[in-house]
């Protein structure tokens, strides 16, 4: 097999791809992390997650912003919890409507086993806002049945649901 020397340079003297291939860069980061638990009970529509959500202000129209999060969430028996990502008041990840369904946003999660047990939900998306405005980045969460806490693995009798972990949400401005 032949070795393909581009611009007739040796393997080892390449230092950077051609200027031709484009190239996308990392701007800047900007994450939050909360550590301390939030708990909702029964809510009939989605609320803000005190303490996850992050504001950046993107350099050009053109960037894209790197959406990447990870929550660990314990629930009652037979919780529904359902968290959705949102920009502004945008909801993002939404999948579309077919016959009778309609669009949902976000991930869905059900716990139906021990009370209190933590589950991790995480995502990314790749977002294209199209602004220089200031974004802001949350995590939303309702549960259409019994209670749902973040950063709690079990409930505690004495002392209630207790903060065990954390949750985090990192956004990124990509040339």
């Amino acid at each position: 097999m032949a070795i393909i020397k581009p611009n007739n340079n040796t393997i080892s003297a390449i230092t950077a791809l051609p200027a031709a291939i484009p190239t996308g860069k990392v701007l800047q980061v900007v994450q939050t992390v909360k550590t301390t638990t939030f708990t909702v009970s029964g809510t009939s529509d989605f609320t803000d997650v005190t303490g996850m959500s992050v504001n950046i202000t993107p350099s050009s129209t053109s960037s894209k912003i790197l959406v990447d999060y990870t929550t660990f969430i314990g629930c009652s028996n037979d919780s529904r919890v359902h968290i959705a990502l949102v920009r502004g008041s945008t909801y993002l990840f939404v999948g579309t409507s077919a016959g009778s369904r309609t669009a949902s946003s976000g991930f869905f999660y059900t716990q139906t086993d021990v009370a209190g047990q933590m589950r991790n939900v995480s995502g990314t998306f790749l977002d294209a806002p199209s602004s220089t405005s200031q974004q802001t980045y949350k995590i939303r969460i309702y549960t259409s049945g019994g209670t749902a806490s973040f950063n709690c693995t079990q409930n505690d009798s004495n002392n209630g649901y207790q903060p065990r972990t954390a949750s985090s949400i990192t956004v990124s401005e990509i040339a």
